[in-house]
């Protein structure tokens, strides 16, 4: 491998460009704006904990520790930054150090490797744990030493304390070498892997497993579309490239004669990508959740490159083009450099100061609330550094904002309310903010919400949830509890009523609803048995129905899970 020499001391090539690499992205996060789901893991590590209601506690650990050092967004992502960078250095070890021409733009060929550099994402922890895992596996399989098996264990641990997508990982790798239950070596694994996860366990146990419940059944993206099957197939040459894929495709379908390790990484690879095509036909898969599939597409692919004179060329190449391209990306990411007519007021990139500081004049002090947008309630507590709720409506997802304590001290209060998406006559018309994004608002005088308020069912008796007729009626009973410190008093009196609806739902999309109780007092920490009736919607079809409590022509909170409701003819 080739060195350079600098000040005296000899450097390899691999560590000039792992400098630099970590020098870029340093620079750009020290000039680039918090995203909204940035600056909403900040929030986590201002309130840790051992995990939360979207993810395991690792993004908010590291968000934690690099904010100790620097309180600017340098030090929310600098652990990223390093883990990112570490990331390469176990890639290039796993490779063996070869052909570092290669490695270099067939890892800069990577979308997902740029944007890990420099952002706060769940998957940066997730790829470095997996990365490690493999490394230790390659010795545990030559050697299972104790070393190797607690590296293997903490490895492991540290993927599902990322994201729950590390347990993919984990089975697809045990399906390929089932003998390893047979070895001693392996229990040794699970033993430490699980004295690891006990904190987790707990604190899921104690909060009611609330997390995996979310992931499980409660997401508003849950819904049958033939739109998400066709975005699952097309996305995914790009999210594992762009261009690069073409020739690590290629070279893992010429690959033969595999050993145990590399047999893990093809199941892997394999597995990960038809587990998420089968899901497709349930849920929309965000794009990123397939990046554990990159490492073994990477690891794969790599030696074959390698060895294929013409393909390596072609992989240079490829890698060359993408990073020219991906460049001036990532300089607009970091500065305002483009004409405004260029940028989508749904989603600017910057200025995002000025616009909590233009937020702040408008609001003459009241509390704000954002309708269904953690985002930027996220973004206006970190810029503004001062207080903000986003309300979640029964069409949207429960946030972490659910469970903090920001909704009981605005209850009463007049407040500032921002819509964030969908038209409602009772918001103001759009004006632009100074940072080319929207805002609709409205004054509530006297603000009401109850996301503190659970409704459990009686489950059906049918395995495939509610089943009725077209338009029938059926008389439920259900749990109703008040997590509160304030009484629930439902009554359809006034210029705004507080009733308790049901709706009828297909992912986001609201297909009618329902008033289903409109009297009914509960003291704050109580709860009591209810009966009420259900009714179904007039067309034949599979639905999801939730409960929720409106306040006037406020949208209603999510006080149930998703039920599904099948409709007869």
């Amino acid at each position: 491998m080739q060195s350079i020499r600098l000040f005296g001391y000899s450097l390899s090539g691999f560590h000039v460009f792992l400098s630099l690499w970590t020098l870029a992205a340093l620079l750009q996060s020290y000039f680039m704006d918090l995203s909204g789901e940035e600056a909403y893991y900040v929030l986590f590590a201002r309130s840790i904990d051992l995990g939360y209601l979207d993810h395991p506690p690792m993004v908010a650990f590291a968000t934690y520790l690099g904010e100790l050092l620097i309180q600017n967004e340098l030090g929310a992502r600098l652990l990223f930054i390093l883990m990112s960078s570490c990331s390469l250095y176990l890639m290039f070890d796993l490779v063996d150090r070869k052909n570092l021409k290669l490695f270099v733009f067939l890892s800069m060929g990577l979308l997902a490797v740029h944007a890990g550099s420099f952002l706060i994402k769940t998957d940066v922890p997730l790829l470095f744990g997996e990365l490690l895992f493999f490394y230790c596996y390659k010795h545990f399989l030559d050697k299972p030493s104790l070393k190797y098996c607690v590296g293997l264990a903490f490895a492991i641990a540290f993927m599902f304390l990322s994201k729950y997508h590390g347990v993919l990982i984990v089975f697809f790798t045990l399906l390929s070498n089932p003998r390893l239950f047979t070895q001693k070596p392996f229990y040794k694994v699970l033993f430490l892997t699980v004295l690891l996860m006990l904190p987790y366990a707990f604190w899921q146990y104690q909060n009611d497993w609330m997390s995996l419940k979310f992931h499980l059944s409660d997401r508003s993206d849950i819904s049958f579309k033939w739109s998400n099957v066709l975005g699952y197939l097309f996305s995914q040459p790009l999210v594992l490239g762009p261009l690069v894929s073409i020739p690590m495709f290629i070279a893992v379908g010429k690959r033969k004669g595999l050993d145990l390790y590399e047999k893990a990484l093809k199941y892997v690879l394999i597995g990960v990508l038809v587990f998420f095509f089968l899901q497709s036909f349930r849920v929309f898969i965000h794009k990123h959740w397939t990046s554990i599939a990159l490492v073994p597409l990477f690891l794969l692919s790599y030696p074959y490159l390698a060895e294929r004179e013409k393909l390596q060329k072609t992989t240079i190449l490829l890698g060359k083009i993408t990073l020219v391209a991906l460049i001036p990306v990532r300089l607009y990411f970091a500065f305002d450099i483009l004409p405004k007519q260029f940028v989508d007021s749904s989603g600017p990139l910057h200025h995002w100061e000025r616009w909590s500081e233009q937020l702040d004049s408008v609001s003459a002090g009241r509390s704000i609330v954002f309708v269904n947008s953690y985002e930027n309630a996220s973004r206006y507590q970190y810029y503004a550094d001062k207080e903000a709720h986003t309300l979640s409506t029964f069409y949207f997802n429960n946030t972490q904002f659910d469970y903090w304590d920001y909704e009981e001290l605005i209850q009463g209060k007049e407040v500032f309310l921002i819509n964030h998406k969908r038209n409602n006559p009772n918001f103001s018309a759009p004006f632009d903010a100074d940072n080319r994004s929207q805002i609709r608002y409205a004054v509530v005088a006297d603000y009401r919400s109850y996301a503190q308020v659970d409704i459990e069912i009686n489950e059906p008796s049918e395995s495939e949830g509610y089943v009725f007729g077209v338009g029938e009626t059926k008389i439920v009973e259900a749990t109703i509890s008040n997590r509160g410190s304030y009484p629930l008093k439902l009554n359809s009196s006034g210029d705004m009523p507080v009733v308790l609806s049901q709706y009828f739902l297909r992912g986001e999309q609201q297909l009618g609803s329902k008033v289903v109780l409109d009297s009914l007092f509960l003291d704050s920490g109580a709860s009591k048995r209810i009966k009420f009736e259900l009714s179904a919607p007039e067309t034949p079809g599979n639905y999801q129905m939730r409960l929720g409590i409106s306040y006037g022509w406020i949208p209603a909170t999510i006080n149930s899970s998703r039920i599904k409701l099948k409709v007869k003819e």
